[in-house]
């Protein structure tokens, strides 16, 4: 494969304002950066390791914004979860944070949540037999 040679992915969140940004991540989902730092005279940046994922989140340029009418267009993360997809989304919403209703399609129960810049993350669990080997063949790597 071209890829093979790859050691690590790394998913980008761009943010308005990292300390802002920060604080709300460790106060909503528990998270503590890894390591924060800048790349030469860019903006900084938060690293994070969420299920083996490295998310970094990454502050825009002064002046810049995300706007939510743009997340149909964007990327955005998806954590395949193995816990209660409910009682998560409950507790998500207990804390303050914006998550639409939990939906279902053919293969997933799932919903999305949103951070202070409008990022959606979905929280993702699989329902049929063929998803869940798809994930399980995954995570056996």
């Amino acid at each position: 494969m071209v890829l093979d040679q790859v050691e690590l992915a790394v998913v980008a969140v761009r943010v308005a304002d990292l300390d802002r940004a920060v604080a709300w991540y460790a106060d909503k989902l528990g998270m503590t950066p890894l390591h924060r730092g800048a790349d030469g005279d860019t903006p900084p940046y938060a690293v994070y390791d969420v299920g083996g994922m490295v998310i970094t989140v990454w502050q825009l340029w002064p002046g810049q914004r995300r706007s939510a009418d743009e997340n149909d267009r964007n990327s955005y993360l998806i954590l395949v979860s193995a816990g209660d997809v409910d009682a998560l989304h409950d507790r998500l919403v207990a804390t303050g944070v914006r998550a639409d209703p939990v939906r279902h399609s053919a293969n997933n129960t799932f919903f999305w949540f949103y951070d202070l810049d409008d990022n959606r993350w979905e929280v993702s669990q699989p329902t049929t037999a063929e998803q869940r080997a798809a994930a399980d063949e995954i995570l056996a790597r």
